[in-house]
């Protein structure tokens, strides 16, 4: 019994190969134009007509979420500063009619206590609280505020004016953060009618808001509003319904559906997280689809023009792109095989003789790359090192002054980084400028000495304080703001990160090259952990010293207190309050006893 082989197919050869695959490539073309260009016209279209609206939403939904919040703003600050829960009669009053005269949105105003009793109102139209408004003082504004939460009410239509309103409250706290009443406002919306109406939402599109329940309350048909229609059956406003707080999540795809008018529309829309409302946007389905049927004909046409090119040029393309293939199949696998000396040949069509030439030089930069990876990890690895390592002995020194501590962590950075000179400056407490606190060299002596102190803004070093930002200059020749000094001659790249957290800013650290390019980013990012080190430190020595003084006081309150227990009389105890008093104080102290007319003084 013979068993038969199959033998191996042998490789086609390049030429063969680009020939068959283009003109099965230009046949299938063909086949699938049709709906390739469809496919592709309808998604640029959905794009298209998501971005258009996103914008339009996000415009609207700005405009009105931040007037809300301005309004939110304007009761907070009120409630802050002038504290109306625990203010006399008068300046109750006062808030509340300033308010009103400064805020013309605000159409009444009340301030509750914590029962939710009503201590003070004002109303712009008549002497006492509507009972619209009256009703939305109990309940939920008291629930949510006594929280230490904002509180804003649904939306409702005034009975006699017809316009749209809400009420928002804000807690009232005291300077320990505990509740002690509610400023609350009713908010005139009338404004986002007019928002609405001046929307231009493509040729016969519209937009609309709605709150959280599906009610409408802003469209450019008021009555519908008025009625107090809900729309929460509409696809885009019952996924608002759903997703309430999602405010950064609009729907990336076109939604399409039965809009508020009835007929077929692709929408999206803007929830505004605070109110808890959104923006919904709407255009006709047959608008907005319109360019699609134009942009599927030029697709369709151009997907045979090229197809047909495809089958007509494929064997011309096949000979001349397969030579010099075929010599770059051939380098790269000697590449790959570890010679990387070896080059392809700069031949053939333009565009294949500019991927040889690219594939050379990118071969080239291997080689380099490969020869000063090592070198680079050492000295990346090097830093790394002695970042951590002054950051351990900054860690290390929480019971140290800052002054001392500033001292030797400047001169740690400088020799470890072998830095031209190194120094740290401090905000002053009180003037707009930068005190000098440590500083390397006899260049930092000097300084020292003369009480050296740079404004705030001038310089590198101000730059850094004044915007919280990490400041390099590799060559200090070329930039216009940089402040030389006579002392340190030879600088010539210099880097100043700010010793901050978060957004407060306490001073400088300052290091200067005596070479240009002698300061990299790679500097500025391991430097950042020691001025993060250093703000912790100065922060920990601060509370440490805080603490220090309240143990002190505590003391001598308690020596005080054990002197007078030890006393047998009045007159004593009291001679012996005012001694130790003054002691204390270093201060003149005397106490007259009417009936023994006594006097004692210390000093």
């Amino acid at each position: 019994m013979q068993i038969k082989r199959n033998k191996p197919r042998s490789p086609r050869s390049l030429v063969f190969t680009l020939t068959i695959s283009l003109a099965i490539f230009s046949i299938v073309t063909l086949l699938i134009a049709q709906s390739t260009a469809f496919f592709l016209s309808r998604r640029t279209l959905n794009t298209s007509i998501a971005n258009q609206q996103r914008s339009i939403a996000q415009e609207a939904g700005g405009t009105v979420a931040s007037s809300i919040q301005e309004k939110f703003s304007v009761l907070e600050t009120a409630s802050e500063f002038g504290n109306p829960s625990t203010a006399n009669v008068e300046t109750r009053q006062t808030i509340l009619d300033d308010l009103l005269g400064l805020q013309p949105a605000f159409r009444q105003l009340a301030i509750l206590n914590v029962t939710g009793r009503q201590m003070t109102t004002v109303s712009r139209q008549s002497s006492s609280l509507s009972e619209q408004f009256e009703s939305h003082l109990q309940g939920d504004v008291l629930a949510q505020t006594s929280e230490g939460q904002r509180y804003i009410s649904p939306v409702y239509i005034d009975e006699l004016t017809s316009e749209p309103l809400v009420a928002i409250a804000v807690p009232a706290q005291n300077v320990f953060g505990d509740f002690q009443g509610v400023l609350v406002a009713e908010l005139n919306l009338k404004f986002m009618w007019d928002l609405v109406d001046q929307l231009q939402v493509g040729e016969t599109g519209y937009a609309y808001v709605v709150d959280n329940q599906g009610n409408l309350i802003a469209f450019q048909d008021t009555a519908r509003v008025l009625r107090g229609e809900n729309v929460g059956q509409l696809a885009e406003v019952r996924d608002f319904m759903e997703n309430p707080s999602a405010t950064a999540d609009i729907n990336p795809e076109v939604a399409t559906y039965t809009g508020l008018l009835g007929e077929d529309v692709v929408g999206t829309y803007l929830p505004l997280g605070t109110p808890p409302w959104a923006v919904v946007i709407e255009i006709p389905y047959e608008e907005a689809y319109r360019p699609g049927t134009v942009q599927g004909n030029i697709s369709i046409a151009t997907t045979i023009v090229l197809g047909f090119l495809a089958a007509i040029l494929g064997r011309y393309i096949a000979r001349r792109v397969a030579a010099p293939l075929i010599d770059l199949s051939a380098a790269a696998s000697d590449i790959a095989a570890g010679n990387l000396s070896r080059e392809a040949k700069v031949a053939g069509p333009a565009e294949i003789a500019q991927v040889a030439a690219t594939f050379n030089t990118m071969t080239s930069q291997l080689r380099e790359l490969i020869g000063s990876l090592e070198q680079r990890v050492a000295d990346r690895t090097r830093a790394l090192v002695t970042a951590s390592q002054v950051s351990h002995r900054i860690s290390s020194s929480i019971r140290m002054d800052r002054q001392r501590l500033s001292a030797e962590v400047v001169e740690l950075v400088n020799s470890s980084f072998n830095f031209y000179h190194t120094q740290t400056y401090f905000i002053h407490p009180t003037e707009n400028e930068l005190v000098l606190e440590a500083a390397t060299g006899e260049a930092g002596k000097a300084m020292l000495e003369k009480g050296h102190r740079i404004p705030m803004g001038r310089g590198l070093v101000g730059r850094a304080a004044e915007t919280n930002t990490p400041v390099l200059v590799s060559d200090v020749s070329t930039d216009r703001e940089w402040l030389p000094n006579p002392l340190l001659p030879e600088t010539k790249s210099e880097l100043a990160i700010p010793i901050s957290a978060g957004e407060i800013v306490i001073g400088v650290l300052d290091v200067q090259q005596n070479i240009p390019q002698g300061l990299t980013e790679e500097h500025k990012d391991v430097l950042q952990t020691v001025a993060n080190q250093i703000m912790i430190a100065a922060q920990n020595a601060r509370l440490l010293m805080e603490a220090q003084r309240y143990a002190d006081r505590e003391a001598l309150i308690t020596t005080i207190n054990q002197k007078i227990q030890n006393t047998t009389t009045v007159e004593n105890a009291l001679q012996v309050a005012v001694r130790e008093v003054g002691l204390a104080l270093g201060a003149h102290t005397s106490v007259r006893l009417a009936q023994l007319d006594q006097r004692t003084d210390t000093k």
